[in-house]
């Protein structure tokens, strides 16, 4: 059984129960090397990472049009306004604990988290093609309801997207925006939703034309799966 979340595992378990349990039961390594988006990728976030962070001097030039916006990035970070690869996590009570506590229920990891006064927002760094009106909602919504959850001072929570290579300013995204009002209602709906999952023993797979045909655990793969 699966007893712990993050978004990345929720989706996977949503798009294919049978892929979780390969992954997070089961705990079998994906084969072959990492595909080139998800390296660049990595490199793009540690590139941002280490510039806002003052450690690096300057962006490097295929992400030359977020410099301005990182550049700003980099003077809150150093007044103490931004946090960079935020990682947070939540009891079941959605209270704040430590990333390895024992009771550490769901786990989230953000790429920028700002605060401004009362309020705050959390941005995620895209790198590859631009597509602002992309599948993003709930993973925003994810982070802004964790986020809001630990941090009471504030009393709302927004997101954006950045676009590292297409976009000079965040691509604001309002299905991400939790008020402390609401933040109950959220965090029932995100309960409800990992339930299903914790509670699932069988973990029926789920095959699709698409998604069989990219998942390392698939029989054309070589995995273990019947699909």
């Amino acid at each position: 059984m699966i007893k712990a979340w993050s978004p990345t595992r929720l989706f996977k378990y949503e798009e294919c129960p049978r892929k979780a349990k390969f992954a997070y039961v089961d705990k079998i390594p994906e084969p072959g090397p990492k595909s080139p988006h998800l390296v660049k990728g990595e490199f793009y976030h540690a590139n941002l990472e280490e510039y806002v962070k003052g450690i690096r001097p300057t962006v490097m030039d295929e992400m030359a049009v977020v410099r301005e916006t990182a550049a700003t990035l980099r003077e809150g970070y150093l007044k103490g306004l931004v946090k960079v690869e935020y990682d947070l996590a939540v009891t079941r009570e959605w209270k704040p604990t430590s990333w390895f506590g024992k009771d550490a229920w769901g786990r989230f990891k953000l790429d920028i988290l700002v605060k401004l006064g009362d309020k705050g927002r959390v941005i995620d760094w895209k790198t590859g093609k631009f597509k602002p009106d992309g599948d993003y909602s709930d993973q925003l919504n994810a982070y802004s309801t964790a986020a809001l959850s630990v941090l009471p001072e504030l009393i709302e929570m927004t997101s954006a997207l950045i676009f590292v290579e297409h976009t000079a300013t965040p691509v604001e995204r309002p299905e991400g925006t939790v008020h402390r009002d609401n933040l109950p209602k959220q965090q029932i709906y995100w309960s409800e939703r990992v339930a299903r999952m914790e509670s699932d023993t069988v973990f029926a797979p789920r095959p699709s034309a698409f998604s069989c045909k990219w998942c390392p655990f698939s029989r054309n793969a070589g995995g273990p799966c019947e699909f």
